[in-house]
């Protein structure tokens, strides 16, 4: 309870605009610039590099804010709970790990749509010579690795390799994504 209450006290220091909640900027600062909050934190087995993932299950509404209580009690838990402690932070990491992978995979197919549209444009240009002149049907013969997490690899380069049916000639590569 003594350092449930130290710490208490440290947040209520650490909170510049008196919002009565800490930031995760004002955690980050905290740990950096206040000793006594970093030796608390690290008492607790919490290091720098646990705050993303800790202030991210604590800020459950994704407000910036999380008010003191809240931040001493979910911390005094996880201290406090060793298993369960592993089970949250192994549930904040794979929570991360699907955030970074959706938006990978947004940015992947957006890039993908626009270059096809480029590819499109010039291929129309190109055989055509015409740019407005004839329509253009497409269909999409295949993907692979753009399915779901099980195709993802962090080394994996993503690209479209295009040509005109029975034309081998006229293949074409967009640039690599990833």
């Amino acid at each position: 309870e003594q350092g449930k209450r130290e710490l208490l006290t440290l947040c209520e220091e650490l909170d510049l605009d008196h919002s009565g909640s800490i930031s995760y900027a004002e955690m980050c600062r905290g740990f950096d610039e206040n000793p006594r909050f970093a030796a608390t934190l690290m008492l607790m087995d919490v290091t720098r590099n646990d705050f993303h993932i800790i202030y991210g299950m604590l800020d459950e509404d994704s407000s910036g804010k999380v008010t003191y209580r809240e931040f001493v009690e979910q911390l005094y838990k996880m201290k406090t709970q060793d298993t369960h402690t592993t089970a949250v932070l192994i549930k904040g990491c794979l929570n991360d790990m699907r955030f970074k992978l959706m938006e990978h995979l947004r940015i992947m197919r957006e890039e993908v749509r626009t270059d096809v549209k480029e590819l499109l444009r010039d291929m129309n240009a190109i055989l055509c010579g015409n740019p407005e002149g004839r329509e253009w049907h497409v269909s999409i013969e295949g993907a692979q690795g753009l399915g779901g997490a099980a195709d993802w690899n962090p080394g994996m380069e993503t690209y479209c390799v295009c040509e005109v049916a029975g034309n081998e000639s006229s293949k074409w590569q967009t640039h690599a994504i990833g």
